[in-house]
């Protein structure tokens, strides 16, 4: 094995362990004798008698357990807590007042309509001595969720979501259309708990940084976006791919309303906060590159580009580096869009990105090292969460008897690095800072491996 693949792996491993949600909600909050201390801001404790807690998406888990790890430390506070937990997986511990919801991602089922049901009620009782606190991640979207229009079946939702994946919308555009399709989004969650004496929202994003309020499609955040932006994002969706009957209708009519803006009253004892993001994900895997002896260099320009577009813009900054360094590391954070066309395999867009970076690596005759990979340890509908290529790619899995170009023209991706032994196969993290892209040029490195 190449040592540029071997290292490059090790850096994407260890910057998920330099990742440690715990510590950083913990950071975030703590009880001080009669205050309770969130991101800075102070509450007056004597003048809660209940906290109600909404904790949705992959980072969900971890971000609860450290948040009541710190409220136990207060009996008198922890007594009057209330807990839903919507998340892949349990909290370390089972506790009366935590309810948990296995969260479904990437498409809702029932549990999600259960749990946007639940959470709704729980919100409606609070009053004018609750303290509501929401913590959101990435995923939360299909892990909560209930249609406006009470007629449109799970199965429907879950098909329409599954088109939206397929769609090559950005994550931005998909979550524009979620919000005003659902109850539990777009700021809605806020409203249910405006009689409360405050809201707060710690925020793990998975989303461009301008986008906070896109992160779970923004259950608790005032939303930036229109109803026009919708109309005007599904019309261009219709042309892409199958709807079904109901969402069309729906989108088309009547139900479709604006969605609270920052000047609802339901904002006006709320504050939000983003305590991690894909930059201290860029931040670390530059630590550990440079400890390696490596020149580092940050571009995210590519974020949400196409990912034919993205592929040339990388290779070609990573080879403009190259020629100045001996030793040289691109990092890129963010999101490739990739549409898939017709019936597909195995893969996900950090695959589809690195075959498609192998394919031309191979044209070039250019010796670089690439990773992708999403830092929740998922990558679309494989067990992988991404893969790592360079210029032999292509030979190697010719030589092993699999076609590279046809899986990757059938988004088949994960077959071939599968078979390579490329696939990065983390499970999943319990995290959710977007995707790393990681790319390697050694010198020392071209002279060895020059049978390809």
């Amino acid at each position: 094995m190449r040592k540029t693949s071997v290292l490059i792996r090790s850096i994407f491993t260890e910057t998920l362990e330099l990742i440690n949600i715990s510590d950083v909600v913990s950071k975030s909050i703590r009880c001080d004798g009669s205050e309770l201390i969130v991101c800075g801001r102070r509450y007056d404790l004597r003048e809660i008698k209940h906290f109600v807690i909404v904790a949705a998406g992959k980072a969900a888990t971890p971000m609860h357990d450290a948040v009541v790890a710190e409220l136990e430390r207060s009996p008198h506070v922890w007594m009057n807590v209330t807990a839903l937990l919507i998340s892949p997986t349990a909290p370390r511990h089972e506790r009366a007042n935590v309810t948990f919801f296995p969260g479904a991602h990437p498409t809702p089922n029932e549990v999600s309509r259960e749990a946007a049901e639940s959470t709704l009620s729980y919100l409606s009782k609070v009053d004018g001595h609750t303290f509501v606190m929401f913590l959101m991640s990435g995923g939360a979207s299909s892990m909560l969720e209930a249609p406006i229009d009470p007629n449109i079946s799970i199965s429907e939702t879950a098909e329409f979501y599954g088109a939206l994946v397929a769609s090559g919308l950005s994550i931005t555009e998909m979550n524009v259309l979620r919000k005003h399709f659902s109850l539990v989004k777009g700021g809605r969650l806020a409203v249910a708990a405006s009689r409360a004496a405050a809201q707060c929202t710690l925020i793990v994003s998975d989303v461009p940084s301008h986008s906070s309020d896109s992160v779970g499609s923004g259950p608790s955040l005032p939303d930036s976006s229109t109803v026009q932006d919708s109309i005007s994002l599904f019309e261009g969706l219709q042309d892409r791919v199958l709807l079904p009957e109901s969402v069309i209708s729906f989108f088309n009519g009547p139900l479709l309303t604006e969605t609270p803006k920052q000047t609802d009253k339901a904002f006006a004892r709320s504050f939000h906060r983003v305590i991690l993001s894909s930059t201290e994900l860029a931040e670390a895997a530059t630590r550990l590159a440079k400890a390696s002896g490596f020149h580092v260099e940050v571009d995210s320009t590519c974020d949400e580009w196409e990912c034919r577009d993205a592929v040339k813009y990388l290779l070609d900054r990573t080879e403009a580096l190259a020629r100045i360094h001996p030793r040289v590391c691109l990092i890129s954070v963010g999101e490739v869009l990739v549409q898939v066309h017709g019936r597909s395999g195995k893969g996900g867009r950090n695959q589809h990105f690195v075959l498609s970076c192998a394919m031309e690596l191979r044209q070039r005759h250019s010796h670089i090292t690439v990773l992708s990979a999403g830092s929740d340890g998922i990558d679309g509908n494989s067990p992988a969460a991404g893969a790592i290529a360079d210029w032999t790619t292509f030979e190697r899995a010719r030589l092993m008897g699999i076609d590279a170009q046809s899986c990757l023209d059938t988004f088949d991706s994960f077959l071939v690095f599968k078979e390579l032994g490329d696939a990065i196969m983390t499970g999943p993290t319990g995290n959710n800072l977007r995707d790393i892209r990681i790319l390697m040029s050694d010198h020392e490195e071209h002279a060895i491996y020059h049978e390809f």
